[in-house]
């Protein structure tokens, strides 16, 4: 091979890192952004949450903001994305589990759902806020509900596999998924109103008991006889 062509070809491989540090860069930057405009929203609120105050709490250029978020609107939509996508791949995991039963997926899914990741002051806070604006109400259809049902779906699928063990008939499996994510709704508006009153382990052995109350003798874990 002449030698011109050996130093093409040993020199190409080593730019291809240096494209990849600067992507990593970038979508690292992106992130840190996205986690300013978490806190920025759990501080003052939606209309708070501007790309200056963004800018501020980030310690970043108003210009590198500019460069990722061409606008509120967008920086808004890719945060509600981003924590969407956040709680999905923790749900998601726990839910489809294949070395874990139906009943040890559901345990799971109360630790993820009222753990220290989901159930933070600044998640939740945003939660509230996209859920209770006018202006976000479409935002959060468009980016969450696919979600909202897989979520239930899986939940009910679980309800359906202990139905089958238990040789139950009659239970409403999407009515109990149903229940179960508005009792997650009712706990996670408490930790926002009250933080400070908030008992994480009472709150999962509430959602243990309402479980159990469908199938005696299970959930157990934590919990009294």
């Amino acid at each position: 091979m002449p030698a011109i062509l050996r130093r093409r070809t040993t020199a190409e491989p080593e730019a291809l890192p240096k494209k990849s540090r600067r992507g990593d860069k970038s979508l690292s930057t992106r992130q840190q952004l996205i986690e300013s405009t978490i806190k920025a929203i759990a501080a003052g609120g939606l209309q708070e949450a501007t790309l200056t105050v963004v800018s501020d709490m980030s310690g970043l250029s108003r210009g590198l903001v500019g460069y990722h978020f061409r606008s509120k609107d967008q920086m808004l939509k890719e945060t509600l994305a981003y924590l969407a996508d956040e709680y999905r791949s923790g749900w998601e995991a726990t839910l489809t589990d294949p070395d874990a039963s139906p009943e040890e997926r559901l345990l799971g899914l109360i630790d993820f759902d009222l753990g220290t990741v989901v159930c933070s002051r600044s998640r939740v806070a945003v939660w509230y806020a996209f859920w209770g604006s006018v202006r976000t109400k479409q935002l959060y259809r468009d980016v969450c509900l696919p979600a909202d049902r897989e979520y239930m779906k899986l939940i009910a699928t679980q309800i359906k596999a202990l139905k089958r063990e238990e040789q139950i008939q009659g239970l409403d499996a999407d009515g109990i998924a149903t229940g179960y994510s508005a009792m997650i709704i009712g706990q996670w508006q408490q930790f926002n109103i009250s933080p400070g009153g908030f008992h994480r382990e009472s709150a999962k052995g509430i959602c243990r008991a309402y479980f159990r109350g469908f199938f005696p003798g299970r959930f157990m874990r934590g919990d009294a006889a």
